[in-house]
């Protein structure tokens, strides 16, 4: 199955209709999505798309305050059936396979009705999201303009994680570009000539981001041994605050590679990759889970409700016991107090360990 998307940014103009025409007759598309017509669908579209082989129903999300902004077109010999409609996107199913087609508002608050509504069956129904999400997950994505919120960059991000979803590659340019993509290319063939794609990439891209990180670790050690040399040096002290902005940066591009490349391993190997899934469970459930305990007594507990009673036990006898009694002998203690020049040496030192610390965070 081929699907194509494309924000056409007003269907009515013929370069459009005659660049929309070269695309499907090239491409070929099962379905195809179209965002921004910016026209209500006329009858002179529906009849030119019965001409090339679609059905006349165009499925779109048209409501009683405004016309459509998506419109989904597929062949006349699918049976293709509605999932969830809203201002944002269209979800339909196509023989067994989920397709939405996405146009996000530029609006974070309001795109997160968008995350929402998108979200993954989780009984192993193959899915593909494609469209204009209004979003980014890399700055070197962005061209001009005022900088995007790390927020909304780690929404879109976190809402990937959270539906096992990849980035896949797509045929056409960015902004305002057709693209495409093939199930029998993601999903299910061509998987030996992909894995050693990935795998290219994978060498070419994260050499190149570890080769970078052991420079910029390098360059931080090194302004921070100077800078300790001198702690009243507020030049040095800079330099050392940019080498560890430097090396976050770079960090934060691994981590995002890293995300990337579990995302590439199941693609790879599919849904017999058991241990992707299952990992990803475990290291999310297991900070938020416990699963025994230890009495006082040296008895393992791990059924549910008798952990949950030792705990709720646990605490009662710890804050509605009795009060202790404290010997008043213990706050008589005398001791010999730092100098001045040595207050003032551990206050420079434990402002410097702060400083580290929030910018490594």
């Amino acid at each position: 199955m081929r699907v194509l998307f494309w924000n056409i940014n007003g269907v009515a103009r013929d370069v459009a209709q005659d660049k929309l025409k070269e695309l499907i007759r090239d491409f070929k598309p099962d379905v195809f999505g179209i965002a921004e017509p910016k026209v209500p669908c006329s009858a002179g579209f529906r009849y030119g798309l019965l001409r090339e082989g679609y059905s006349s129903h165009v499925i779109n999300n048209a409501s009683s305050s405004g016309i459509a902004n998506i419109w989904v077109c597929y062949s006349n010999t699918l049976n293709i059936s509605i999932v969830n409609v809203s201002k944002q996107g269209i979800t339909v199913e196509v023989d067994g396979v989920h397709v939405s087609f996405v146009h996000a508002s530029y609006i974070q608050v309001t795109r997160r009705s968008l995350w929402q509504q998108l979200v993954s069956s989780g009984d192993g129904i193959p899915w593909l999201v494609i469209g204009d999400f209004n979003c980014i997950l890399r700055l070197d994505e962005k061209k001009g303009g005022l900088e995007p919120r790390t927020s909304a960059i780690n929404e879109f991000s976190d809402w990937l994680d959270d539906n096992n979803l990849f980035e896949a590659d797509a045929l056409g340019n960015s902004w305002n570009m057709p693209i495409s993509g093939s199930f029998d290319f993601i999903f299910t063939q061509k998987l030996k000539r992909l894995k050693g794609i990935i795998k290219e990439w994978n060498l070419r891209v994260f050499g190149n981001v570890h080769s970078r990180l052991k420079q910029d670790q390098l360059r931080f050690e090194a302004a921070a041994l100077l800078s300790d040399d001198n702690p009243d040096d507020i030049t040095k002290l800079n330099i050392m605050k940019d080498a560890m902005a430097k090396l976050n940066d770079t960090r934060a591009q691994l981590n995002t590679m890293l995300k990337q490349k579990s995302r590439n391993k199941w693609l790879v190997e599919g849904s017999s990759n058991t241990n992707f899934f299952h990992n990803s469970i475990r290291i999310r459930r297991s900070p938020n889970t416990i699963s025994e305990l230890v009495d006082s007594a040296g008895n393992t507990i791990s059924d549910y409700e008798l952990l949950r009673n030792h705990v709720v036990h646990y605490y009662e006898d710890k804050f509605n016991g009795p009060e202790m009694e404290i010997d008043p002998i213990l706050f008589d203690y005398g001791h010999i107090s730092i100098s001045e020049e040595e207050s003032l040496a551990m206050d420079k030192f434990h402002l410097l360990r702060r400083l580290n610390k929030q910018f490594l965070i």
